[in-house]
């Protein structure tokens, strides 16, 4: 056995390693500050904590797609990965923060939610997309 090729593999596999560490460090880090930022600005910890959930979900399912389309764990994805968790926080959070300020029953809430704010973050969202 040769120790040039069993050090090599031992570094492969570090590197994978240090890859997962690094990503889910960085994403629990995130998912830390979403939340406490998310209670602050909204004022409850069970909102705060329903937004941090849906977010979770979402970064979960990119992951989920990113082993299906067999995409490698890298600096790059890893960036695509936060810049999925900051979009999602920015829906989530506006929605959240219209359904908890409004007043009335929770079916009027949710649709003013959706109507008003809901509308506002998706042409905020898709502006860039737009020629003038």
């Amino acid at each position: 056995m040769n120790a040039w090729t069993s050090c090599r593999g031992w570094h492969a596999k570090g590197a994978a390693h240090t890859a997962a560490h690094r990503v889910a460090f960085s994403l629990t880090h995130d998912a830390v500050a979403v939340f406490l930022v998310t209670w602050a600005v909204i004022g409850s910890a069970a909102a705060a904590g329903i937004v941090l959930l849906v977010v979770v979900m979402i970064v979960v399912d990119m992951i989920g797609v990113m082993a299906l389309w067999r995409i490698s764990l890298n600096a790059v994805s890893l960036v695509n990965l936060v810049m999925a968790l900051g979009i999602s926080v920015e829906f989530c959070s506006h929605l959240t923060r219209a359904f908890t300020v409004t007043t009335g029953s929770r079916r009027s809430r949710a649709a003013f939610a959706l109507a008003d704010v809901g509308a506002s973050v998706w042409a905020v969202r898709l502006c860039p997309l737009r020629r003038w």
